[in-house]
């Protein structure tokens, strides 16, 4: 039987043999790579036969000069390493697009002798860890993701000399220990930074407030602990700012007003308390609001009524009492509102009907009294009502009897 290692460099030589006299070293070095993948169906196209360059190669797009400067090959369904590129061979590589293949083993370090790369792209495959002690820094590079592979330890220190990076993406790993305190000054161009779904700890720095360009801010699902920085609700810019599933405490500052540019803030499965702030109102661009199992407390302020972009509000599984606010039927945009598992009492009140859009409402296990409104049960946009374990009286809505009963049906 044929040993591996030796099929795999007499395809190299026969690959080499088969190369015109014109062949490029790029392209040598990509007929290699190919080669060393234990699936490359999708490269059909790279071979060494007739008279075209790897320019009109698939995935591989050259400059003037017929020098590659991208190779992007998202979901190309590519199985083996990267160790066998010689990235050496395309100096004027500025973007590397693999992401969603199933690659595996260490990211090569020499990624990093790339001159002029500018946007990487390596997540959702099964990398693991580079050397990094090997690493040198990426003064040209913009754009990192490594989402969604098999890295682990400390944050990675190299990053802080990629001073250029907009666009960091390190989610769906599992690195940990805290963030570094350096990281918004060696990166003060960040638009987008995601750090979720790792365990990372500590307490958030209040020195990310420092990356006034950014947009969005994503840290859920770590281990962060302490309370929520006051001084990051000065970061004006934010339009997504998630910290759910994370061990955070301490009351909601009043500062959260002023992030008026936010659209989704995800604040989900922490150990929040306190009453909501009223200067929620002024967040008039939010679409999307999470504070679904905390421990917050206090009524539900009346200026949610002025959050009029608001399409899910999810308030369930806290402490919160007093009444529903009559201003909620201002909240036309509203598609999906959780009030459920709290200690919420009064009436229903009748603008809720206001909420054309609304097609889920889980208002259960509160103290609810008085009837259900009618107009409730007239709507066609319902998908899921939930009212059980109140105190309403009279009748059902004969809609939401329908409703019950077509949902029996499918299930």
């Amino acid at each position: 039987m044929v040993q591996p290692k030796i099929l795999f460099y007499a395809t190299i030589v026969l690959l080499v043999c088969m190369s015109n006299a014109t062949s490029t070293p790029q392209e040598l070095a990509l007929l290699q790579w190919k080669a060393s993948l234990a699936d490359a169906n999708s490269l059909s196209s790279w071979s060494p036969e007739g008279n075209s360059t790897c320019c009109s190669w698939f995935g591989v797009t050259c400059d003037a000069a017929g020098h590659v400067v991208e190779l992007s090959l998202p979901g190309a369904g590519l199985s083996g390493k990267l160790d066998a590129f010689d990235f050496a061979a395309s100096p004027n590589l500025t973007k590397l697009n693999l992401k969603n293949s199933s690659l595996v083993g260490a990211i090569p370090y020499c990624l990093c002798k790339l001159p002029s790369i500018a946007w990487l792209d390596l997540g959702s495959n099964y990398l693991t860890n580079p050397d990094y002690s090997r690493l040198s820094p990426m003064p040209a590079l913009e754009y990192m993701s490594v989402s969604r592979n098999k890295l682990n330890g400390a944050f990675p220190q190299f990053i802080l000399s990629c001073t250029n990076l907009i666009f960091l993406d390190l989610s769906k790993n599992a690195f940990n220990g805290p963030i570094p305190d350096l990281l918004a000054k060696m990166t003060p161009n960040l638009v987008h930074l995601n750090l979720s779904s790792n365990r990372f700890s500590g307490t958030i720095p209040i020195s990310l407030a420092q990356l006034s360009k950014l947009l969005e801010l994503r840290l859920r699902s770590n281990i962060f602990s302490g309370g929520f920085p006051e001084m990051l609700t000065t970061m004006y810019t934010l339009q997504v700012f998630t910290l759910g599933n994370n061990s955070l405490s301490g009351s909601i500052p009043m500062g959260i007003g002023n992030l008026t540019s936010l659209q989704v803030l995800g604040l989900t499965n922490n150990n929040f308390t306190g009453p909501l702030p009223m200067s929620i109102g002024k967040m008039k661009h939010l679409r999307a609001f999470h504070l679904f199992n905390n421990n917050l407390n206090g009524a539900i302020p009346p200026a949610v009524g002025n959050m009029t972009a608001l399409q899910q509000l999810f308030l369930g599984n806290n402490n919160l009492n007093g009444t529903i606010p009559p201003e909620i039927g201002n909240m036309t945009a509203l598609q999906q509102l959780d009030l459920r598992n709290n200690q919420l009492e009064g009436e229903v009140p009748a603008t809720i009907t206001l909420l054309q859009n609304l097609n889920y409402l889980a208002l259960g296990t509160n103290r609810f009294t008085g009837t259900i409104p009618l107009d409730l049960g007239r709507r066609q946009t319902h998908n899921l009502i939930g009212l059980a374990n109140n105190s309403f009286s009279g009748e059902l809505p004969q809609g939401l009897f329908y409703i019950r009963s077509a949902r029996s049906k499918q299930q």
